[in-house]
């Protein structure tokens, strides 16, 4: 930290940006310089950020969180049905795509696919405007490959919650075990560091 706060003060560049650190990390980096954004993957299935501290010290110091993978690496789109539909790639990079966890998983899909079916919007903005809510310093990211699917994203800022529905997806996230790891193996260890 202390040299990037130099290269800050020498005009190399403006900001200074952390990611997957643990709420610790962040106040000690804090000390040392002001930090811009912490950027952590949260969605549905992904809150860790909110238990381990790191939603409330960004709040807390002012940082802004750019949550990266709102949409589950793609989960929560609805897109993919069965393990076969996922990619290899992510089958065999990150564990909750594995066909032995897969199908316990899709039931957050499902749980989503059911509000948003109320709500007339897509699966994915509603995972998209739940992220939102976390707090007004939490921006979403989702990826996306074509026009149509980020004007979908960008429309999850239209959705409304009524009290129980957001109750009942905060339930979901909180409550409802999601098997297998966010990354797998060496890279598991450099999270919340």
């Amino acid at each position: 930290m202390k040299n990037l706060s130099q290269l800050v003060k020498e005009g190399k560049f403006d900001h200074i940006g952390l990611s997957e650190c643990s709420a610790n990390t962040i106040r000690r980096a804090f000390k040392v310089h002001p930090i811009a954004t912490v950027e952590i993957e949260y969605s549905l299935w992904a809150i860790e950020a909110k238990s381990n501290g790191v939603l409330d010290t960004t709040k807390e110091l002012g940082i802004a969180i750019i949550a990266y993978s709102p949409l589950g690496r793609g989960i929560l789109t609805g897109t993919w049905k069965t393990a076969e539909d996922v990619p290899p790639l992510l089958r065999e990079r990150f564990p909750r795509f594995a066909p032995e966890n897969f199908e316990h998983n899709i039931q957050f899909l499902h749980f989503v696919e059911g509000i948003a079916k109320k709500k007339g919007c897509t699966p994915a903005q509603v995972a998209i405007k739940w992220v939102e809510m976390a707090g007004d310093h939490v921006i979403p990211i989702p990826g996306a490959r074509t026009l149509s699917r980020v004007e979908e994203n960008m429309n999850a800022a239209k959705v409304e919650f009524t009290k129980e529905e957001l109750d009942q997806l905060n339930d979901l996230a909180e409550k409802t075990d999601v098997k297998g790891e966010r990354y797998g193996g060496e890279q598991t260890k450099l999270l919340w560091g």
